[in-house]
């Protein structure tokens, strides 16, 4: 990450915002067929590489440009647990305490926010397995969302327009969670 520090500063001299996307997705499995290579490999993409984007670039805004933007993704499954991925859940809980916790360390001058997508239709979603229909029959809208969707509410996240929201977490997954 510190190369791409450098090159930012060299070329733009300045950060206002970063979206912290760190994500791997295992295949799903129960509880009792998680290994501890599942668990160091998901804990260290997701949870520790949104830990280090969220402080080495939030610094980067803080010395740069005084004022910008953060927006983190977690999942639906960090707000409701999952039991065929409980790790990954894990992970994805401990990106919303990040954001709280960040958006309080940095104050009044970065909002720090995170969208929780629900299932969305990707090539990566569509590589684990996972049944669409069983999952969009307990949302609301009763379909997936789309990468679009996701970045719009990032996007608002990241804009003047979301001026007064910090420390907020969006969820975005057609009312899933609200079932």
């Amino acid at each position: 990450m510190k190369s791409l520090k450098d090159f930012i500063l060299q070329k733009f001299g300045r950060l206002d915002m970063v979206v912290a996307h760190a994500e791997i997705i295992p295949l799903p499995c129960d509880i009792d067929n998680i290994t501890p290579e599942n668990i160091d490999k998901i804990i260290s993409v997701n949870l520790i590489g949104t830990f280090n984007t969220l402080k080495i670039f939030g610094n980067l805004i803080k010395d740069t440009s005084k004022k910008g933007s953060i927006v983190a993704t977690t999942s639906v499954d960090g707000i409701i647990g999952e039991p065929y991925n409980a790790i990954y859940s894990a992970t994805k809980a401990g990106i919303i305490s990040l954001t709280k916790s960040f958006a309080r360390y940095f104050g009044e001058n970065i909002r720090v926010n995170a969208v929780a997508p629900g299932l969305i239709d990707t090539p990566l979603t569509a590589s684990t397995g996972e049944n669409p229909k069983a999952t969009t029959d307990y949302s609301i809208i009763h379909r997936m969302g789309t990468a679009e969707e996701i970045a719009n509410a990032i996007n608002f996240l990241l804009s003047d327009e979301a001026s007064y929201i910090t420390g907020q977490i969006l969820a975005v997954d057609g009312g899933f969670t609200l079932k």
